[in-house]
């Protein structure tokens, strides 16, 4: 639990209360009781207070049923019922309770004391997004000096279930200064401890760009993780986490045990197919986590071209080519080299045939088929020679050249 001291003002600005400031000795003790004494009787108060309203609203109804006032009696009944549950309502907003701050410690003892600083987190359960300022009152009969305030001892105090992404900030109430070690408190006099700023020391806040991450299956994708300049911390041993059943992997990370303040360290993710959008966390043992959507597209499949020569083609003929079943290629006339024109996958297969022979030859296609390697092919040879064909035939097919 984070503590604020208070010793008596010796001059100089300097207390003199080594006690106080460090918590060794019979005082001490004393002191510990005294804040249990104190906080005891605050909850009595509060106890004696709401027993005082029930019993003037139970008197107030009583005499106006006796004064024949019933109906006025109800909506006077009412209307308190209400008032009362509003402030109950709002001293649950950091807020309402900032303002409500100067009832909620004093210090009493005029030697000085030391005070436990409560942690009042809004929403109480979950991640917190607030936190309410705690003011102090000087209410004793000298004047004091904050001699030591101590932050809590780990993140967790504040954060029991780890600091979220955005590390909450809270207004604090106009007019009062906040509490610093040296500050002065005449009596009667109050000052603030920023509650939300006290837990934000103690992480060691980072930030994580782009915030939303793109690319292809087989490629690679790039996080950078930076330390806030402005933290009073090391993040320590920041790690990405992966969701399960995802198929991002961490291909390489220059994260290591510890990232100083304005330092940044990359995380290089990869994946070999693709992936609709994924929230991967990113956090330190003593940092925020933060948050990064990474999506893996679909890389575009390379295509390769198929070709190749002809030779011994007699002159004014021609002849019809497919590639796959498909792809219908028409050379005339003599030796010449050919492409398809409908490209091929990689990796998909090619098969070179002839559809239509040329009248009074029979071409031979060699090096025909295959799969597609990562380069376009242009080793296909078709060799025609001549036989006693009818070379009518062919022409009346519309191939002619």
């Amino acid at each position: 639990m984070p503590t604020l001291s208070a010793g008596r003002h010796a001059g100089l600005g300097l207390s003199g209360l080594d006690r106080s400031n460090t918590g060794i000795g019979p005082n001490h003790h004393h002191r510990a009781h005294g804040r249990s004494r104190h906080s005891g009787f605050r909850a009595h108060r509060g106890f004696w207070m709401l027993a005082l309203l029930v019993s003037l609203l139970a008197a107030a109804g009583s005499w106006a049923i006796r004064s024949g006032r019933a109906q006025r009696a109800a909506r006077f009944f009412c209307g308190l019922v209400v008032l009362a549950s509003g402030v109950m309502v709002a001293s649950y907003n950091p807020s309402v309770r900032a303002a409500l701050a100067p009832w909620m410690l004093s210090f009493t003892q005029a030697q000085g004391e030391t005070m436990a600083i409560p942690i009042l987190p809004s929403p109480s359960e979950g991640t917190p997004t607030d936190f309410a300022p705690v003011q102090f009152t000087n209410a004793s009969s000298n004047k004091l000096r904050i001699a030591e305030i101590t932050s809590p001892e780990s993140p967790a105090v504040c954060f029991p279930a780890g600091p979220p992404g955005s590390l909450p900030t809270t207004p604090l109430p106009e007019g009062v200064p906040v509490c610093t070690v040296d500050l002065q408190l005449e009596k009667n006099a109050s000052c603030v401890v920023d509650v939300a700023a006290m837990c934000a020391q103690g992480v060691a806040a980072i930030s994580v760009l782009p915030q939303s991450l793109s690319f292809e299956a087989t490629s690679t994708g790039i996080l950078t993780v930076t330390s806030d300049p402005a933290s009073l911390l090391t993040a320590q041993n920041v790690n990405v986490t992966i969701p399960g059943g995802s198929s991002l992997l961490v291909q390489s990370t220059t994260c290591s045990a510890s990232l100083a303040p304005g330092a940044s360290c990359t995380i290089t993710l990869a994946s070999l197919t693709a992936q609709a959008s994924t929230d991967i966390t990113i956090a330190g043992d003593n940092t925020n986590t933060v948050t990064a959507a990474v999506t893996v597209e679909q890389a575009p499949v390379s295509t390769y071209t198929v070709g190749g020569i002809i030779s011994g083609l007699a002159a004014g003929e021609s002849l019809v080519l497919q590639n796959n079943g498909a792809d219908n290629l028409a050379q005339c006339s003599g030796d010449s080299s050919f492409t398809f024109s409908t490209p091929v996958a990689e990796g998909s297969p090619y098969n070179v045939t002839v559809l239509q022979q040329p009248a009074g030859q029979t071409c031979t296609v060699s090096n025909g088929s295959g799969v597609m390697n990562g380069a376009n092919v242009t080793n296909v040879i078709v060799n025609c020679t001549a036989d006693l064909g009818n070379t009518l035939a062919a022409k009346l097919q519309g191939w002619g050249c």
